[in-house]
C-alpha cells in the first residue's frame, strides 16, 4: 500500500511538471500569438522585448526577438486574455489586447514603436 501511494504521488507530481505552466486547456484549444516588432518606419527590430500578461494569473512571458523582429506565444489558455507589448531601448509599443472572445487559436500582432522624434 505504501509503494503504490507513493508511485501515484510520483505520478501526480510528473504530471504537474511536465503541464504547461501559462495553460489549462488541452492541446487541441491552446491558442497562440505571434507578429514583428517594427518601428515607425516599419524596420523590424531586432534584440526588443516581447512581453505577454496573463489578465487572471498576472504571470508574465518575456520573448527577445531575432533577426527580423519576429515573436511567438504559445500554450496560450483559450480562456484568458492577455495583455502584449514590446520594449526596445527605454521605449515601449502601446499595450495590445488578446481577448478570449478574440476568433481563432493563431493570432499575428505586429508591435510598433515609435523610435526617436
Amino acid at each position: 500500500m505504501r509503494v503504490i501511494g507513493r508511485l501515484s504521488f510520483a505520478l501526480v507530481v510528473t504530471g504537474l511538471l511536465s503541464a504547461p505552466m501559462f495553460a489549462s486547456g488541452s492541446r487541441e484549444s491552446l491558442r497562440e500569438v505571434h507578429g514583428i516588432v517594427l518601428d515607425r518606419e516599419s524596420h523590424p527590430l531586432d534584440h526588443a522585448v516581447v512581453q505577454i500578461q496573463n489578465n487572471r494569473t498576472l504571470m508574465v512571458r518575456s520573448y527577445i526577438t531575432q533577426s527580423g523582429g519576429e515573436y511567438h506565444f504559445a500554450g496560450l489558455d483559450p480562456d484568458d486574455d492577455y495583455q502584449l507589448r514590446a520594449e526596445y531601448d527605454g521605449l515601449w509599443s502601446h499595450t495590445r489586447t488578446f481577448s478570449r472572445f478574440d476568433s481563432g487559436n493563431n493570432r499575428k500582432v505586429n508591435l510598433t514603436i515609435r523610435l526617436g522624434g
